[in-house]
């Protein structure tokens, strides 16, 4: 009995063993099996790298501003005598826009000429007194004698108070300089201003420009006279035709050259107001070289750079860039015509990620 207890339990003891080593080989295997790790093969599109025509656009945006605005200032406290404006109002060069009330230049003038009179007795009365003292001496020193009596006697200072009125009750009609529109109107008939006060502006709506920037980089393919198109954030898909007008000759601390675009025509069914924001794009002409696809660009640590496949694999090529048009972009240095860049999936791409090309 004691002997077959003894065999029984070593049998049970070899079985729990045995148990025992086949889970844990098993569960070794799965753990080698689940490190294995399959790299994938990206898909790709590709174009080939060539020398061809590059239409280069030069893109900025500013503020559309008239080449000519005069602003009417105050250049005395006052009243309104008579103004039938209103913002948008068109005058013609030398039309009278507002009047304003001259009542007390004018009882400034009358003064004036009282004073003139006052002097020019006293004047006779002193030129009389040096008649004898004046003869026989040169016509120089006759002269600057007397112009010492006038302005001694007060001749000279009544006569130009007369003439500094005259020129303000002239101004008292507040005429255009220019054709043009009226804005930002502040008087209306009877209302009393300040000296310095704004009364309203006149600026020139048929002659407009957009003012702009762009980096100095692009001012070597500036030229007066370029073509442009522009169009206003309030009107997008209206476009304006415009040239280069003025290039100004130096360089921000930003980087920047300051240019003016006139324009010249387009988009006759909206309006272009100054101070409207509006983008450009600037046609610097066509030339040829070595172009890719914008999409082929992309960015690590800084620097440009464009993939290309070779059996199979992506390498990475730093690239300098020349013009660009905002589709396509030149590629100065860094690649060679027939090339084949990716066009796509190309941002999480390394150097030597095997690639796959897949048409478009």
């Amino acid at each position: 009995m004691r002997l077959g207890i003894v065999v029984m339990g070593c049998f049970w003891l070899w079985s729990c063993s045995s148990g025992s080593a086949g889970v844990g080989g098993s569960g070794l295997v799965g753990t080698a099996d689940s490190s294995v790790t399959e790299i994938g093969v990206t898909a790709v599109q590709t174009l080939v790298c060539k020398v061809q025509p590059f239409r280069s656009v030069v893109k900025c945006e500013g503020l559309v501003k008239a080449f000519q605005e005069q602003v009417f200032v105050a250049e005395a406290a006052g009243v309104v005598q008579s103004f039938d404006g209103v913002n948008g109002r068109r005058y013609r060069r030398g039309e009278t826009v507002a009047v304003l009330d001259g009542s007390l230049l004018a009882l400034k003038l009358e003064r004036a000429v009282l004073m003139r009179y006052n002097a020019d007795q006293e004047y006779k009365s002193q030129l009389l007194a040096y008649g004898d003292l004046l003869k026989g001496k040169s016509a120089g020193l006759v002269d600057s004698i007397k112009k010492k009596l006038s302005i001694a006697s007060g001749l000279a200072l009544a006569e130009q108070d007369i003439k500094e009125t005259d020129e303000l009750l002239d101004r008292t009609g507040l005429k255009a300089g220019f054709d043009g529109v009226i804005a930002d109107v502040r008087i209306k008939p009877g209302m009393h201003f300040n000296a310095g006060d704004v009364l309203f502006r006149l600026y020139a709506d048929r002659d407009l420009y957009l003012e702009t920037e762009v980096l100095e980089t692009s001012m070597i393919s500036m030229a007066k006279g370029l073509k442009a198109r522009v169009s206003a954030l309030s009107y997008p898909a209206s476009t304006f035709n415009a040239v280069v007008d003025n290039i100004n000759p130096y360089v921000s601390d930003k980087g920047m050259v300051r240019l003016m675009l006139r324009i010249v025509g387009g988009a006759s069914k909206v309006p272009l107001f100054p101070g409207m924001h509006g983008v450009a794009e600037i046609d610097t002409g066509t030339g040829n070289g070595l172009v890719v696809p914008s999409a082929a660009l992309v960015l690590r640590n800084g620097k440009n750079v464009v993939f290309t496949v070779v059996d199979g694999k992506a390498f990475w090529h730093d690239v300098v860039l020349g013009r660009d048009n905002g589709r396509e972009l030149e590629i100065l240095n860094g690649l060679k015509a027939g090339d084949r860049v990716i066009v796509s999936n190309n941002a999480q791409l390394t150097h030597g990620s095997p690639v796959t090309e897949v048409t478009q």
